[in-house]
C-alpha cells in the first residue's frame, strides 16, 4: 500500500505536463551535476532482456578503431521495421554512415547500407541494408495501420537510446555512450515549439529527456512505432522532445510505398 501511495505521488508530478503546452520541468533544488537522464527518472531504467530488440545503433566508419575493429561512439539510433529496412532521422545521414546491430557499440555487428531514401524536405530517412538482419522473434517494430491517429495527449510513449548525459550546474547536457540500451517513458503533450515544417508530436517527463546521440530512435505506443526522435532541448528538462509523427498520412504512405510495410 505504501508503494502504491508513493507511486501515485510520483505520477502526479508528471500529470500536469499533458494539460497544456510542454513547459520546462527544470528540477528546482536538485544538484544538477549529479542527475543523469534516464537514470534518476521514475520511468527510466536499463532495458530488460528482450526489450528494444527493434532498436539499432548508427555510427560512422571513421569512428571505428582499426586495431580492435570496434566503434568508439554512437552517432544516432534507428528502428528496424523490416529485416532489411531501418527507419531513422534524415539529419543523421553521413557519407560513411553504417548500422550496428547489438546493444553495445564495441561488440555490435556492422551492417552495410546499400540504399538511403529520404522523405523530401522532412526529417525522415529509410535505410536499406545489404543483407537481412536476424528476423526470428520480435526483432522489428510493428507499425500502425495507414489510417492511424497520433497518440493522444497524456498517453505514455516508450523511447529508447544508447546514450546518456552528464548535466552540469547550468543544466547543459554532455552526452556519452551509456554502455547498453536504455528505456524511458514520456507523456505526450502539446508542442510548445515547432520543428521546421515537419509534422511532430511532443513528449516530456520530469527527470527524463531526449539526447542528441539518440536522434532517429523510435517512440512506441501500445507496442507499435508511432514516432522518430528528432529534436530536444540543449539544457535539461527545459523543453519538449519532438518525435516525427508517423501517423501523418503522407509519412505513413511513404513508408508503405518504400519499404512495403
Amino acid at each position: 500500500m505504501l508503494h502504491q501511495q508513493q507511486l501515485k505521488k510520483k505520477r502526479s508530478l508528471t500529470s500536469h505536463v499533458s494539460e497544456e503546452a510542454c513547459a520546462g520541468l527544470h528540477p528546482s533544488g536538485a544538484a544538477l551535476g549529479s542527475i543523469e537522464k534516464r537514470v534518476t527518472g521514475w520511468y527510466t531504467r536499463y532495458c530488460r532482456k528482450g526489450e528494444g530488440k527493434h532498436q539499432l545503433m548508427l555510427s560512422l566508419t571513421t569512428l571505428r578503431d582499426p586495431q580492435h575493429r570496434n566503434f568508439s561512439r554512437v552517432h544516432c539510433g534507428g528502428t528496424r521495421i523490416r529485416s532489411r529496412w531501418i527507419l531513422t532521422a534524415a539529419h543523421c545521414d553521413e557519407s560513411d554512415l553504417t548500422v550496428l546491430e547489438g546493444r553495445q557499440p564495441d561488440t555490435a555487428i556492422m551492417r552495410r547500407i546499400v540504399e538511403k531514401v529520404k522523405y523530401p524536405g522532412h526529417d525522415l530517412m529509410l535505410l536499406k541494408l545489404r543483407r537481412r538482419t536476424r528476423s526470428h522473434g520480435k526483432t522489428k517494430a510493428e507499425l500502425p495501420d495507414l489510417n492511424c491517429a497520433t497518440p493522444p495527449l497524456g498517453e505514455e510513449v516508450d523511447f529508447f537510446g544508447s546514450q546518456d548525459a552528464y548535466i552540469n550546474q547550468t543544466g547543459h547536457m554532455f552526452s556519452y555512450n551509456a554502455g547498453t540500451l536504455r528505456c524511458g517513458k514520456m507523456e505526450v503533450c502539446n508542442c510548445s515549439t515547432h520543428y521546421g515544417n515537419n509534422r511532430t508530436f511532443c513528449g516530456m517527463a520530469l527527470h527524463v529527456d531526449g539526447n542528441a546521440g539518440d536522434s532517429g530512435s523510435g517512440a512506441l505506443w501500445n507496442n507499435k512505432l508511432y514516432g522518430v526522435q528528432v529534436s530536444g532541448p540543449i539544457t535539461f528538462n527545459t523543453g519538449p522532445t519532438h518525435f516525427m509523427d508517423l501517423c501523418n498520412r503522407p509519412y505513413r504512405q511513404w513508408i508503405f510505398n518504400t519499404a512495403e510495410v
